[in-house]
Formats: structure tokens, sequence, C-alpha cells
């Protein structure tokens, strides 16, 4: 039996240095360019620097352009001169999404949850049958670059080879206002979700 999760996060890689400073990426694993616009950005260069993603202001917009920026066209502002900036990043180098972890009020907010909450499911169900006589071999695998259509998990069942396989993901609580009842499959407070079909 395997059990893996992930353990990688939807990122950018910098891809280009402007005249100006601005910076362009190229996005790790599938990200809504919708959602990217206005977010704030970690760099991980020769120090850890915090950034903006450029969005045109909405008084100066076209409000009735249904065009999308791609994130490859977006820009990314440091507020750091151009010489200073080139001191400091390079072409491909890392960049995350800024965001604090909270835990309060009996909950978790933070990014990466999908994959964190399958690490931690995964070290510990390892804890529990560490020292069961199990009547099987258990192989546990904390893989990466699940974001980038699962690459990590299809070499480890390639190199292990398993009779059965369970993947340890996050979802979406679709429990929300207006959310037809057919498709409320996870509900806040309801448990884990047990899917025998993906779109994969």
């Amino acid at each position: 039996i395997l059990i893996d999760a992930h353990m990688d996060e939807v990122g950018f890689i910098i891809s280009h240095i402007e005249e100006n400073g601005m910076l362009r990426v190229i996005p790790l694993g599938g990200i809504d360019p919708k959602l990217f616009y206005g977010q704030r950005l970690t760099i991980w260069g020769k120090k850890r620097i915090e950034a903006t993603v450029a969005a045109i202001p909405p008084h100066i917009s076209d409000k009735n352009s249904p065009n999308i920026t791609s994130v490859e066209d977006c820009l990314i502002d440091t507020g750091i001169n151009i010489k200073k900036i080139k001191e400091i990043v390079s072409v491909g180098d890392q960049v995350t999404f800024s965001t604090e972890c909270v835990i309060d009020n009996n909950r978790i907010l933070s990014k990466s949850l999908d994959g964190r909450r399958g690490v931690y499911v995964l070290l510990q169900t390892i804890k529990k049958v560490a020292k069961k006589n199990l009547k099987c071999n258990l192989f546990a695998s904390a893989s990466v670059q699940e974001e980038m259509g699962l690459r990590g998990a299809r070499i480890i069942n390639s190199r292990v080879n398993p009779d059965f396989s369970i993947a340890l993901e996050g979802t979406v609580s679709n429990d929300l206002p207006g959310v037809p009842l057919h498709k409320k499959l996870a509900k806040l407070g309801d448990g884990p979700e047990i899917r025998i079909s993906d779109k994969y």
C-alpha cells in the first residue's frame, strides 16, 4: 500500500527584469489570472523581498474590456530601483504568495493547506501504525510537483508499484450559497471526503 501526500505549492519563477525594476514571472502550477491581480508575493532572491502584483486602478481601467491579463504579462512591483533589484533578484528566483499562517477561533487560515493537511495526516498515520504488525508493505511518500501535473506521485508510484494507493489531498468545501445540492459534496465540519473518482 502506498500513501502519498504532496508538499509543494503553486508559485512562480522570475522570468524577466524590466528596465524600470519591475519584474515578470511565469507560473508553476495552475493559477487563475483573475485571482492574481493585486496579490502580495514573496520573492526569494539573495534576500527575501515582499512585492505586489501591479494592477491598473479601477478609475483608469476600461471597465467594459473582457480581456484578462495573463500571469506572464503582469508586472510585479517591489518599489525598489533597478540597480538595487538586480543586486538582489535574478531570473530563475522563486516567488510564492505572501500570506501569514493564522491559527485562532478553532480554524487555520493559510496558503497551501491542500498539501500541508495531507502531509500532517500522513505523519499522524505513520505514528499510529509504526509499532503495529501490519500484514502488508506500507510505503509513505511526501511528493513534489503535484501542482505541475502529479509528476512526483507518478514517479513514486512507478517505483513502488503498489497494489493500492491512497492520495491525501485537500479539496474545496462546496457548502456555499447558490451551489446546487448535488454539487455540495464536501461540507465544512462534516469530516473528510473520500473520492472514488476525480477528473484525472
